[in-house]
């Protein structure tokens, strides 16, 4: 089985890079076969203790010592787990970071808004992915990517509610031809994480809206900026859509530079504020 999902709007096949799933698996279940290994020896080491000193038997400290190395299993978050609940911890670690490889392998985060990737980093933070099977893959990837229009819509919301409303020239009641973002960068420059994540909703609002792909998360705005950063440079971040230009008090100046895209990102937020927004959306900035 090969992981694969159509374009959106039907533009270029291959949005998702093919994967081979009976190679990932493979390599989970060698995974999961050695844990299975482990836990044996753990419990074969065990029985040896029995040998040695049957229940009953008066000793000391003895049995405590020698059971130590392998009665004290740490699950990561400071409880200590016996052997069975140990394995299940262990394998729900393999398939939560086989889960987090899958979706950067794949590009399928290209799909997701801010709040999505954060439930499902969150998922993955707590092990609460589901099993990885090829019908739990093919399952959670069809979702997301049929969620793609409600995630990009909800997207431009987010990014209108996170805009700073401290300048004259950012509008409360609409996009206009400039917006003012706060934190896009730190004191020291690097690029920060939910307003640069607000700018990559905005990027795959527009590119959705021209008929385009989604752009590559991997190309995303805070890696843009932490090239830039890297290569010691302070130009604009300039592609079809928009022009970041960041500050030392850390705000980003951004110009959408399609006005026929700000008005249908300003009818987006008109379908879900009906009374936020002007009655006349084609009005453009001055």
């Amino acid at each position: 089985m090969t992981l694969s999902l159509p374009a959106p709007h039907g533009n270029t096949p291959g949005i998702i890079p093919s994967l081979s799933f009976e190679t990932l698996m493979a390599q989970r279940n060698a995974a999961v076969g050695l844990l299975e290994t482990i836990a044996q020896a753990v419990k074969t080491y065990g029985d040896l203790a029995g040998s040695i000193w049957p229940e009953g038997t008066p000793s000391s400290t003895a049995p405590y010592k020698f059971g130590n190395p392998v009665d004290l299993r740490p699950s990561g978050d400071g409880k200590y787990l016996t052997a069975p609940k140990w394995l299940a911890h262990a394998i729900a670690c393999v398939d939560t970071s086989l889960w987090a490889h899958l979706m950067h392998k794949s590009g399928m985060r290209s799909f997701m808004d801010a709040k999505a990737r954060k439930e499902w980093e969150e998922q993955i933070d707590k092990n609460e992915t589901p099993a990885l099977t090829e019908e739990n893959v093919a399952a959670t990837f069809a979702h997301l990517h049929a969620r793609r229009g409600e995630f990009f819509e909800r997207g431009v919301v987010a990014l209108f509610r996170s805009l700073s409303w401290d300048y004259k020239t950012n509008r409360p009641r609409k996009f206009g031809k400039k917006l003012i973002v706060r934190r896009v960068v730190n004191g020291w420059g690097h690029p920060g994480t939910s307003s640069t994540d607000a700018l990559d909703d905005l990027e795959r609002a527009c590119h959705l809206l021209d008929g385009k792909p989604e752009p590559d998360h991997r190309f995303s705005v805070k890696a843009r900026l932490w090239q830039r950063d890297k290569e010691g440079g302070r130009g604009d971040i300039v592609d079809d859509y928009l022009r970041i230009r960041t500050f030392k008090n850390g705000n980003g100046h951004v110009t959408l530079l399609r006005p026929d895209l700000t008005d249908t990102l300003n009818r987006i937020l008109a379908k879900h504020h009906p009374n936020a927004l002007p009655p006349i959306l084609d009005e453009r900035e001055p």
